[in-house]
């Protein structure tokens, strides 16, 4: 009995263990920015010279794994300016950033806080992520989308697993995206956004092709791939698009 009691003891231990492990696992926080239009000009250039240099330098010193920043190429289809997205490869390692944000909200200090303010901030799950071989992200273009999940969250990881990245993956084998990633908001109410897609495409050549790619791409999954073709036979809701707009990247210059 104890020698059962004793192994059963270990048992929930390590299971413990794995549970704790998997709770502390990489996790994403996304930060959207918004500029007053007179003063959105100043804050790009803010973010493309003294921002990019102090988040690079953040990243050179393991604040964050890794930082992408994008700003709305179109000002008036952007319903933000600037959004931020810092990669941590564990939960627990984000509590570096939390003493940064005491002395500068968003990463921004004072000087930036005059230009635009964060407008969200929130914990994410990565869904699915996808890169090509090669990339050139000075010269891609990007598509930001939000969206309202209205299906229950574990359905929709399924739904994007099974039915959005096959597209996705077939967009980089045709050669207009060179990467994606898709994320899920923490926030229990997940206001003001449920689920995020970042789409790099390869130019703007790349995203003009959008359409035309998507047909065929759609067309040789209903040919080759079952499981594909059972998820788009599903007509249920599952997700609304809150907003959709164009970017650029902003480049973090090499850590010296």
């Amino acid at each position: 009995m104890r020698l059962r009691l004793f192994l059963l003891a270990v048992l929930v231990a390590g299971l413990s263990r794995s549970v704790a492990a998997e709770a502390d696992g990489p996790v994403s926080v996304v930060i959207t920015y918004r500029a007053r239009p007179e003063t959105r000009v100043a804050f790009r250039a803010w973010l493309e010279t003294k921002g990019a240099a102090q988040f690079a330098r953040w990243q050179a010193e393991g604040v964050f794994a890794r930082a992408q920043i994008l700003f709305g190429s179109l000002a008036a289809n952007a319903p933000i300016d600037a959004v931020a997205i810092l990669d941590f490869a564990r939960y627990t390692d984000s509590a570096q950033w939390k003493q940064v944000e005491r002395q500068f909200p968003g990463g921004l200090p004072p000087e930036a806080l005059q230009l635009a303010a964060p407008a969200s901030a929130h914990y994410a799950d990565r869904i699915c992520h996808g890169a090509s071989a090669s990339r050139e992200p000075a010269k891609a273009a990007y598509l930001v989308a939000f969206y309202e999940v209205l299906a229950d969250m574990p359905k929709y990881r399924e739904y994007a697993r099974g039915y959005v990245e096959p597209q996705l993956r077939g967009w980089i084998e045709a050669g207009v995206l060179s990467g994606y990633t898709m994320l899920a908001n923490q926030a229990p109410l997940h206001h003001p956004w449920d689920a995020l897609l970042v789409l790099e495409y390869t130019d703007l050549a790349g995203l003009a092709r959008r359409d035309d790619v998507k047909k065929a791409v759609r067309a040789r999954l209903a040919a080759t791939d079952p499981a594909w073709v059972e998820w788009s036979k599903d007509k249920s809701d599952v997700r609304k698009e809150l907003s959709l707009f164009v970017a650029d990247a902003i480049l973090l210059p090499a850590a010296p």
